[in-house]
Formats: C-alpha cells, sequence, structure tokens
C-alpha cells in the first residue's frame, strides 16, 4: 500500500492513496457496509479492503487501478448529500462524502466512517466465517 506522505495529508489522515488494481467487493445491505478489495496479483503476499460503514449511497466504477480516498470538495458534497436524500437533515453532519478517484469526483462513497484492512492472500475473509480481526488494521476513521 502506497500512502501519500504525512506532510501532504490533513489531520484527519485523507487523502491517501492506495496503488494496485481494487473493485468492489461486497455490500451487505442490512449493515449497509461496502468492501472495495484489491486484485491480488501472482506476487503480491497481502490483500488489502477498504470498508466503508454506515454507507447511505455510492457512485461505483466495476473496477480502479489505483484508489485515492478524498473528501468530495464542498459543491460535490452537497449534491451527494442531495443525491442521498438527507440534505439539510440532522444526521447529514455525520455524513462523510468521499471520492475515490484523484482527477474525477464521479465515484464517491457516503458513509460515517471506513477503515482499511490487509490480510495474507491466503487469509482473506472471503467467505462468511472469516473475520477481520483475522487481519491487520491499516487506518480508521
Amino acid at each position: 500500500m502506497n500512502l501519500i506522505p504525512s506532510s501532504d495529508r490533513s489531520a484527519d489522515g485523507l487523502p491517501f492513496s492506495l496503488a494496485g488494481r481494487f473493485r468492489p467487493w461486497r455490500f451487505g445491505v442490512s449493515h449497509t457496509e461496502l468492501v472495495l478489495r484489491s486484485v491480488a496479483r501472482p506476487n503480491d503476499d497481502d490483500v488489502v479492503e477498504l470498508v466503508f460503514r454506515g454507507v447511505i449511497g455510492m457512485t461505483l466504477k466495476s473496477a480502479y487501478d489505483s484508489v485515492v480516498l478524498a473528501e468530495a470538495s464542498d459543491a460535490r458534497a452537497a449534491e451527494i448529500l442531495r443525491f442521498t436524500g438527507v440534505a439539510g437533515r440532522p444526521q447529514a453532519q455525520r455524513v462523510r462524502c468521499l471520492t475515490l478517484e484523484p482527477e474525477s469526483e464521479e465515484s464517491f462513497v457516503a458513509c460515517v466512517g471506513f477503515s482499511v484492512w490487509s490480510y495474507p492472500v491466503d487469509g482473506a475473509p472471503a467467505a462468511i466465517g472469516k473475520s477481520r480481526t483475522d487481519g491487520t488494521l491499516l487506518f480508521r476513521q
């Protein structure tokens, strides 16, 4: 995982960059949880997952060559909040409007928080029964 140098990140740790190909892996409607997972290549030692909690809206592509997670601009955040239907409501203050690509704000996730986990390629939680406690927490907000 390649992080943007800390001197270029804000106090909340954003933006940060994850190298490698990622794709949407799972969305649990009942838990409003979205997982984007890195696509392991033959020489990769680990798989990285971005786990978004309290997801109320998103627009995603089928795959990303890399991910740069950043706060949406004020104008884009206002559009995202309107899209999700929470604009002007008290809960809008808790929503994080995050973009996934540096050159475009088209892909976004509106959520309450997120975390980044790393797993050995053979130990990634691919199915029911594997928990995130089997991995290494890299970042949480």
